[in-house]
């Protein structure tokens, strides 16, 4: 990830995937506490 990062070199792309690592941490996170339960 950090190669493409790099690769790219455009802060909206680095931006984009900030975003989505985020959203998926946050998902997988609710996803794991709603089983857990």
């Amino acid at each position: 990830m950090d190669v493409l990062i790099l690769n790219d070199g455009s802060p909206k792309y680095s931006f984009m995937i900030n975003v989505i690592a985020t959203v998926t941490n946050l998902v997988l996170r609710i996803l794991y506490n709603g089983l857990s339960d």
